[in-house]
């Protein structure tokens, strides 16, 4: 199926106000998808950073919620990224 992609894990942020999800394109590297989560619970897309591999498959909040840490299947590789507290997006 041509450009079809599928998650693999999601995550709500402790803090309660943030919620990543695995991008698992079948036909290019794999993404974190960043949604901001309101006090009605709507979901607002924030961002969409590469995991620089293909099919992540799990990851973890970890060091006192302040990185996320993905493994991607296929390439057999870990990316880190930190958390920015002020909007809850990634950096690398």
């Amino acid at each position: 199926m041509p450009n079809a992609s599928y998650s693999a894990d999601i995550h709500v942020h402790p803090n309660g106000s943030y919620l990543y999800a695995t991008n698992r394109p079948t036909d290019a590297d794999g993404s974190i998808v960043v949604y901001q989560i309101d006090a009605s619970g709507q979901l607002t897309f924030i961002q969409k950073i590469s995991t620089q591999g293909r099919v992540p498959r799990n990851f973890a909040i970890v060091a006192n919620n302040t990185r996320i840490v993905v493994g991607n299947q296929e390439t057999k590789t870990i990316i880190a990224y930190a958390i920015k507290e002020s909007d809850g997006t990634l950096e690398v």
